[in-house]
C-alpha cells in the first residue's frame, strides 16, 4: 500500500484485515512463552508439542474456569450461519471455559490442523489442552494459563467482535477495544504483545479515525469529524485547502495511537 502511495504521490486510506493483525500478538506471545515455530507446522516448546494431539487428550472434568475480560458477544442467526466449523467450536469452547459447563458433544469434536498461517485453530488447540488432563506443571502450566487467558480474554473476544462488526470503518473502534482488553491482561502479556499491537495499528491513522467518526451513529462524532476536516482544509485558501497530501516515509501513526491508548 505504501508503494502504491509512492507511485500515485498521494496518501491513501489503508484498509487492513483486523482478523489477520489480531493473530500477530498471539503468535508473539506463544513464541515468547513456549518457543519458536518449526517447519511443517510444528512447535519447539513443551506446550506446542501437544497441539497436534490436543483433541486426543482426556477431558478433565475439574478444569479451572477462566473469566478474564468480557463475555463473547451475542451472535445473530445470520452470523451463526456464516461461521465455519472451527469458528463455531471456538465460540462454544470459550463459553464453556468461562462458565465451567462443557457440552458432551464438544469434547468429541475435532479441530482443524495446526497451521502457522491460520492461527484460529492453534488458539482452539491451546484452549482444548486447558480443559484436558495435560500433565503440565510448574512453568509450563503457568505459561499455558497465560496463553489461554489471552485467547479467552483478548484473541477470541476481539475475533468475534470483528466478525459481527465487519465494516472497515469500524477499524479504529476495534483497535480501541483491543487495547481495552489488553488492560485486563497481566504485565508480562502486555510487555510481549504491545510492540506488535503498535506496529499493526493501521487504523490508528488519523484519516481512518476521521472516517469512522463520519460514519458514526452519534451525531456529535460526525459533527466533530466534519469540523476537523474543515479546519484541515482551511478557509478556502487553495494552497492549504487539501492539507498535506505528500507521502510519508513508512507512515507513522504513533500520535493517534497514543490518544487511543490514553482513552483505553
Amino acid at each position: 500500500m505504501h508503494y502504491v502511495e509512492q507511485k500515485l504521490q498521494k496518501k491513501l486510506v489503508w484498509i487492513v484485515c483486523d482478523l489477520h493483525t489480531g493473530e500477530l500478538p498471539l503468535r508473539h506471545l506463544v513464541t515468547a512463552l513456549d518457543g519458536k515455530t518449526l517447519s511443517n507446522n510444528k512447535w519447539s516448546g513443551s506446550i506446542g508439542k501437544l497441539l497436534d494431539s490436543a483433541t486426543d487428550l482426556e477431558i478433565n472434568p475439574d478444569f479451572a474456569t477462566i473469566s478474564i475480560g468480557p463475555a463473547l458477544p451475542h451472535l445473530s442467526d445470520d452470523v451463526i450461519k456464516d461461521l465455519s466449523t472451527d469458528q463455531s467450536y471456538g465460540y462454544r469452547i470459550v463459553t464453556a471455559i468461562r462458565t465451567g459447563v462443557l457440552p458432551r458433544d464438544l469434547a468429541l469434536l475435532e479441530i482443524g490442523p495446526v497451521s502457522h498461517s491460520r492461527w484460529l485453530t492453534t488458539a482452539l488447540r491451546f484452549v482444548r489442552i486447558w480443559i484436558s488432563k495435560h500433565n503440565l506443571v510448574d512453568k509450563d502450566f503457568t505459561n499455558l494459563k497465560i496463553i489461554v487467558e489471552f485467547c479467552v480474554g483478548v484473541y477470541m473476544v476481539n475475533w468475534f467482535n470483528i466478525k459481527i462488526n465487519s465494516k472497515w470503518t469500524q477499524g479504529p473502534k476495534h483497535l480501541l477495544f483491543q487495547l481495552q482488553l489488553l488492560n485486563e491482561q497481566c504485565e508480562e502479556v502486555n510487555r510481549i504483545v504491545m510492540p506488535t499491537v503498535r506496529r499493526s495499528a493501521w487504523y490508528g491513522f488519523s484519516e481512518s479515525v476521521l472516517q469512522a467518526m463520519l460514519c458514526s451513529e452519534e451525531e456529535h462524532e460526525r459533527r466533530d469529524a466534519v469540523e476537523k476536516i474543515l479546519h484541515v482544509r482551511g478557509e478556502g485558501d487553495k494552497t492549504i485547502q487539501l492539507g498535506d497530501r505528500s507521502v510519508g516515509q513508512g507512515r507513522h501513526h504513533s500520535s493517534t495511537l497514543k490518544q487511543l491508548l490514553s482513552l483505553s
